[in-house]
């Protein structure tokens, strides 16, 4: 089946994620996308995208699909965490702490946005504020540190 004869969005997320899970990033994202052109409004889908096309390598395509959630959905804090994680690997320092700021006014535990902070705190030799913001991750998920790198 391609992307171009799906009827409906449950088949195309169900094709997608066995694509995924296949390997097949390519197919995942074509489907995602088809999934998304049938449903322009559903925020959750370009996120989605926008992680697949991230995890192909594609950090500017992924942050427009990140920006498109946002814009579809300004109170998805998880479009606004994905858009601080695709700016601060751009080395958009200021965007990214913007976004990730957003996110956390939406979400004060969003832990993609709280790892971006950490980070910028890291850089900066903020010591006692990435602590803080160390312990706002480690309570969220005992077993966050396993994510977390201090490079």
């Amino acid at each position: 089946m391609t992307p171009e004869s799906l009827t409906s969005t449950e088949s195309a997320l169900e094709l997608a994620h066995r694509a995924f899970g296949e390997g097949n990033l390519k197919a995942a994202r074509g489907f995602l996308a088809a999934a998304l052109q049938m449903h322009p409004e559903h925020a959750e889908l370009a996120v989605a995208l926008g992680h697949l096309k991230l995890q192909s390598g594609g950090v500017e395509e992924a942050l427009e699909e990140y920006r498109k959630a946002a814009r579809i959905n300004p109170q998805l804090a998880a479009a606004h965490a994905a858009c601080a994680l695709a700016y601060q690997w751009l080395g958009y320092s200021q965007q990214a702490e913007v976004a990730a700021e957003r996110a956390l006014s939406i979400n004060p535990m969003e832990s993609v946005a709280l790892n971006v902070r950490a980070r910028q705190q890291l850089d900066a030799q903020s010591m006692e504020a990435a602590r803080q913001t160390c312990e706002q991750i480690f309570s969220r998920r005992l077993d966050a540190w396993k994510d977390f790198t201090c490079e």
